[in-house]
């Protein structure tokens, strides 16, 4: 129906499922992605998005289901002839195909370019002539059909808008009613089945934000345990093969050559997409016997609002997929004015069980906690590394601070830390909850690796996931 068709319904999915997604302008785009642009920015202007977003972010199977209902309605709109008129639409189809061989004859400039020195100059000077010629054709037909193209989008009926957010309300609530169908997450709040079942206690369930605080921990708690499933050894220590994938950086010479040929160029792009291209393979030394995971939640009054329930929902999810592979989870909250307050989110046993049962009584606490009071980062890691120097079954620990970052710590206490931190081979994670305001400079200091959660892609989402 449309030359970018395929790349529309991934804007839309991608808008649903990231958290920093923005629409490019149409300034950004070629002229043949108009329609497109246009399209996408509907969609997401249109009064049910944010909605839709909410029930979809981090949430891939939904926001395909959405997304695909999106696409179905522009599909339908496009045979009524409701958005383009016939003319319209092939007009964009010769639009991308002028651009491609505009592309097409960058290239063989360029190639004529590496070659000038090997060709006879009265030749070379022939050759280029005629790329000026056809390059200045291409341009102008370029001109006319963008101008056609614009108009199309004009002449789009005002009742766009209404009619994408009729298509993303009905697609959001078939989705929401598959998802509950399906039961992902194990239970209909999508937190996972004890916390759903802890939810259901009155006192739980009416606080401000329980309910999404549950959906976000379902929607991480997956892809932490996808980030898990497709771990793989990928330390820099040895290079010992060549496999398939579609690693940019690893990348074998012979493969990159292919992008200079417009043929080759088109292979090289189906076999990214199939991740089928040569790169070399590396591996090493992973650390062993993991220990179980200390969290730090800070619950001073800046972390007020959605903060908390962020920074609420990265603990329960990461501490899930710690019990999941034998880990003790222990928490602190904390604040100036108050001693950090420990919970175990997993019943004390033996270290390294199979699988520790939750602990209840934790995770109310957790689920529960207020906020208050200033920051003090000092005295939550003091709490934390005292845990860990409690037995030799706390060793290996992971440190997982998150916050909004905004507190100062002295220099001696850096050394003092980063000193406990390599005498216990203890590694700390932060994750900085930057809804609004945040700060960095400390958190850089003390943790090992910081992720924001607005950088919560997908791929983001799994790297702080599987970096613990």
């Amino acid at each position: 129906m449309l030359p970018d068709f395929e790349a529309l319904v991934q804007d839309v999915f991608t808008a649903l499922v990231k958290l920093n997604a923005r629409v490019a302008t149409a300034k950004e785009l070629p002229p043949s992605a108009r329609v497109r642009q246009h399209l996408v920015a509907e969609v997401v202007g249109a009064e049910s998005f944010g909605e839709a977003r909410a029930s979809c972010a981090l949430r891939p199977s939904r926001a395909g289901m959405v997304a695909l209902e999106v696409a179905r309605w522009v599909i339908a709109a496009l045979k009524r002839g409701e958005l383009l008129a016939l003319e319209e639409v092939r007009g964009a189809w010769e639009l991308a195909d002028v651009e491609e061989k505009l592309s097409e004859v960058a290239g063989r400039r360029a190639a004529l370019a590496a070659m000038r020195g090997r060709l006879d100059e009265g030749a070379a000077e022939l050759v280029e002539e005629e790329l000026d010629e056809e390059a200045e054709e291409l341009e102008a037909r370029r001109g006319e059909l963008a101008a056609e193209a614009e108009r199309g989008v004009r002449g789009m009926p005002s009742e766009t808008s209404a009619r994408a957010a009729d298509a993303l309300a009905r697609a959001a609530a078939r989705a929401e009613a598959a998802g509950g169908r399906a039961g992902r997450g194990g239970a209909g709040g999508d937190g996972g089945h004890e916390l759903d079942e802890l939810a259901a206690q009155a006192d739980l369930l009416d606080m401000p934000g329980v309910r999404r605080l549950l959906a976000l921990v379902g929607a991480l708690k997956d892809e932490a345990l996808a980030a898990r499933r497709r771990r793989v050894p990928r330390a820099t220590t040895e290079l010992y093969g060549v496999e398939g994938g579609a690693e940019l950086e690893r990348l074998l010479p012979s493969e990159l050559a292919g992008l200079r040929h417009p043929v080759l160029k088109r292979d090289f792009r189906r076999r990214f997409a199939e991740r089928a291209l040569l790169g070399y393979a590396l591996r090493g030394d992973e650390r062993e016997g993991r220990g179980p995971a200390v969290f730090l939640l800070d619950v001073s009054g800046s972390m007020a609002g959605e903060k908390v329930v962020w920074a609420k929902a990265m603990v329960l999810a990461m501490g899930e997929v710690a019990r999941r592979e034998g880990r003790r989870v222990t928490a602190f909250t904390f604040s100036s004015g108050a001693a950090p307050r420990r919970l175990d989110l997993t019943t004390r046993g033996r270290a390294f069980a199979v699988r520790p049962a939750l602990d209840t009584e934790g995770l109310r606490g957790l689920v529960k906690a207020g906020v208050g009071g200033g920051t003090d980062y000092e005295a939550a890691l003091r709490a934390a590394l005292a845990v860990i120097a409690e037995g030799g079954d706390l060793r290996r620990a992971d440190v997982v601070l998150v916050t909004d970052g905004e507190c100062h710590v002295s220099e001696a206490f850096l050394d003092w830390a980063q000193g406990e931190k390599a005498a216990r081979d203890t590694r700390c994670v932060g994750v900085l909850v930057d809804v609004s305001t945040h700060a960095t400079e400390s958190l850089t200091a003390l943790c090992d690796e910081v992720v924001k959660v607005t950088d919560l892609s997908l791929a983001e989402t799994r790297k702080v996931l599987r970096a613990f």
